[in-house]
């Protein structure tokens, strides 16, 4: 799952937008939203947009699903800004809404929400986050949980394993699977799921005090201790026991592609974030009968999330694009209106930002993430999502994605290098 990031490098790419007012998109009456779902259940999700829009007279379009090319989207947004028709609103993450923020680009909407009392219903943790220089600049629809493990309950039955609470005993399982003939863990050797599965066992090892230390603050002390050498030196203890089902993946290009399923048909475990196991349910599967949900091994109690948020741009105040900028806000506004809330978290295995909507109709590892995500907050071990892009910026983000994709196919390069470099990282900035 990846979405819009951007580094720092924006405000000198487009510092020269800074003061331009945006001209309205072609159709008057258009909503056009870039994003990057291309997942069978993250179509669905969007779909609940689409069909809100539709029904109140609104031409809905997406942008173009470009699977894998996500540079290639930004680069088309890019374009836009630099035209000056820029899109109703984009799927941007929370740290680089600042960015734009300071460009001058995006629309200010905390009045929207101080009328509206969203405040009033979100988490204190994503008032933190969306709340910056005494504004909201993206309105948060989700939230996701991060560190979930996916148990394939056919295989676990068939040869009665007892699911790993620890990384220990996670290694010990992989090592019986293994000698059974059975693919212990499902990862396809992407920068991405690397990333994803490094940010795991960095909480796990690491605790939620340290891993907000080391990502978050980027303490240089942090990043070379020796919990950090643990967490690389575990990645290579869990290497050999990886399945890498990128050849399926490749044979299957449609948009609609359900990862989930195909590692799930390959492996006895996935590790990664609840977008999982709604492409597990699209395909079919169900909760407690096909598959367990549990917090990945050695992260019980602790919560990495992750929310979805669009931000709004600016467009040129003319009695010409009035209706341009009354879809812009009505499609803001509707939003966080409890269906649409509840219908668009239900298809993509999240669950609501509002905590005043009934999880009734959701399935029981949504309503465990609600669960575990107040805990959490209020047992202050809810992190931000290094993988997803929550806990810094994408510059850094990017940068650390890179150092653990290489340690990953680069088997010469060892712990101690890994965090020496980690560290030069925390010290540049």
């Amino acid at each position: 799952m990846t979405i819009l990031n951007r580094q720092p490098l924006l405000i000198k790419t487009f510092t020269l937008l800074s003061s331009l007012v945006f001209v309205a998109q072609a159709y008057s009456s258009q909503i056009e939203l870039f994003h990057f779902w291309h997942q069978k259940n993250e179509l669905q999700a969007v779909d609940v947009l689409k069909k809100f829009s539709e029904e109140r007279g609104y031409k809905w379009k997406d942008h173009p699903n470009l699977r894998g090319q996500n540079e290639k989207i930004f680069s088309l947004l890019q374009n836009r800004l630099l035209a000056g028709t820029p899109p109703t609103a984009a799927h941007i993450t929370a740290p680089n809404v600042n960015e734009w923020q300071k460009l001058g680009m995006l629309r200010n909407v905390t009045l929207l929400a101080e009328k509206r009392k969203w405040l009033d219903v979100w988490p204190n943790t994503l008032k933190t986050t969306f709340i910056k220089n005494n504004e909201i600049s993206a309105i948060p629809i989700s939230i996701h949980r991060v560190n979930w493990m996916w148990i394939n309950l056919a295989i676990f039955k068939t040869d009665k394993m007892t699911p790993p609470k620890t990384f220990d005993e996670l290694l010990t399982l992989a090592k019986v699977l293994h000698k059974k003939g059975v693919k212990p863990i499902a990862l396809q050797n992407t920068a991405e799921q690397n990333f994803a599965l490094f940010e795991l066992i960095a909480l796990a090892t690491l605790g939620p005090d340290s891993y907000s230390k080391a990502f978050i603050d980027l303490n240089s002390s942090t990043l070379s201790s020796p919990k950090m050498k643990q967490t690389f030196d575990r990645i290579r203890l869990i290497q050999p026991y990886l399945h890498d089902f990128s050849a399926l993946e490749n044979k299957l290009k449609a948009p609609t592609t359900n990862d989930a399923i195909g590692a799930f048909s390959h492996a006895a475990i996935q590790l990664g974030g609840d977008w999982i196991k709604a492409d597990l349910i699209a395909g079919g599967l169900k909760p407690q009968s096909d598959f367990l949900c549990l917090p990945s091994p050695g992260t019980a109690g602790t919560y990495s999330f992750h929310s979805d948020s669009i931000a709004f741009f600016k467009l040129r105040p003319k009695a010409t694009d009035k209706q341009s900028r009354e879809a812009q806000h009505k499609f803001l506004d509707n939003l966080l209106k409890k269906n649409v809330q509840h219908n668009f978290n239900l298809k993509k295995g999240s669950i609501p930002v509002r905590q005043d909507i009934s999880l009734a109709l959701f399935d029981s590892c949504a309503q465990q993430s609600s669960y575990d995500f107040n805990q959490a907050e209020r047992n202050e071990t809810l992190v931000p999502s290094l993988s997803q892009g929550m806990a810094n910026n994408h510059m850094i983000t990017i940068n650390i994605k890179n150092l653990v994709h290489r340690f990953f196919n680069d088997k010469s390069m060892t712990s101690n290098k890994a965090i020496n470099t980690l560290s030069q990282l925390g010290k540049s900035t």
